[in-house]
């Protein structure tokens, strides 16, 4: 399945993926999964990268602060231009691929130190033993304010309504979300406002789109939790942070119910796809390779009736 899916597609390198897949060396064997194994073979894929995004808090501070511009329409990669790999010239910006993918290849070869296999455990228990005290006192305060509701999509059309609504009590609260979602220190509240208000802007999407695209989909599980639609589970929001770097991609893909259930809440042109419709799909290309290979060779994928791939460079081509 990876093989074919690093034919025709580039997985995007958020800072959560190193963390969470050295947490998965961790997980315990089973009869069906050897999770070395997998994590091998992802990091293979991975290691053909030089690229790896920028943090979305951090990204969404220097919006709020500062007003620069976040591309969300999955045409550009948003780097970290402090980061290690990064050097900034008076002639553009040199990233040095190498650095990345040095520990990429070493990781595919099986190559774990004993420091990233106690870093990948200790991030698994940090999820376990994460204090959401804060997110239930948010849920509770939240039930009525969405108990008529009875679908997620009805749910988060009203969240949506709610963030859009420019009344000044209502900004400001969602203000309040954001700022400590991103965990914003409160000395910096008056120069983020000063900000907006010389902006003219009268929603917080105006004056910083991004780092409301991340309050939409925070608040949107809040939400669902709230009315009862979703329980609290502890890895959600490694799962929702995923969800945060959707406008940087052309394609989104998911096998997570969470994810599925959030994605009307992103701000992003990306194709939709369904990662069950998707694995199958790579399955059957796979056994097609095997036994017609002249049928699927190429760069570009061959078209085949039901193939969800198919259907998204279709899409994506119609955009062009």
């Amino acid at each position: 399945h990876l093989f074919e899916l690093d034919i025709f597609f580039d997985i995007m390198p958020t800072p959560l993926l190193k963390r969470e897949i050295l947490a998965d060396l961790s997980k315990p064997e089973s009869s069906k999964t050897d999770w070395e194994s997998v994590v091998k073979r992802l990091c293979r894929k991975m290691a053909v990268s030089g690229m790896e995004l920028i943090h979305y808090r951090k990204a969404s501070i220097y919006e709020l602060l500062y007003g620069h511009k976040i591309p969300m329409d999955g045409t550009k990669y948003l780097i970290d231009t402090d980061a290690s790999h990064v050097t900034v010239h008076n002639r553009g910006i040199h990233v040095d691929g190498r650095l990345l993918q040095r520990d990429w290849r070493r990781w595919a070869d099986g190559n774990f130190t004993d420091e990233e296999r106690r870093q990948g455990e200790a991030f698994r228990n940090e999820i376990k033993e994460l204090d959401l005290s804060g997110i239930q006192m948010l849920r509770k305060s939240m039930g009525q304010r969405f108990a008529e509701f009875k679908t997620p999509e009805v749910v988060i059309r009203a969240v949506r309504q709610i963030i859009d609504n420019p009344t000044t009590d209502n900004q400001h609260f969602l203000f309040l979300i954001t700022a400590r979602s991103l965990q914003i220190p409160e000395a910096d509240f008056p120069k983020i406002t000063s900000r907006l208000k010389k902006l003219g802007a009268k929603t917080l999407r105006e004056g910083a789109p991004f780092a409301t695209s991340v309050t939409e989909i925070f608040f949107a599980w809040i939400a669902l939790m709230a009315r009862g639609l979703h329980g609290q589970r502890n890895s959600d929001i490694c799962d929702i942070e995923y969800l945060y770097y959707a406008p940087f991609c052309k394609v989104f893909t998911s096998c997570d119910r969470l994810q599925k259930t959030l994605w009307p809440a992103t701000s992003s042109k990306a194709v939709w796809c369904d990662g069950d419709e998707l694995l199958d799909d790579l399955a059957n290309r796979a056994e097609l390779r095997k036994s017609d290979p002249d049928r699927v060779k190429g760069p570009y994928p061959a078209p085949l009736e039901g193939s969800v791939i198919t259907r998204i460079f279709e899409q994506l081509r119609q955009r062009r």
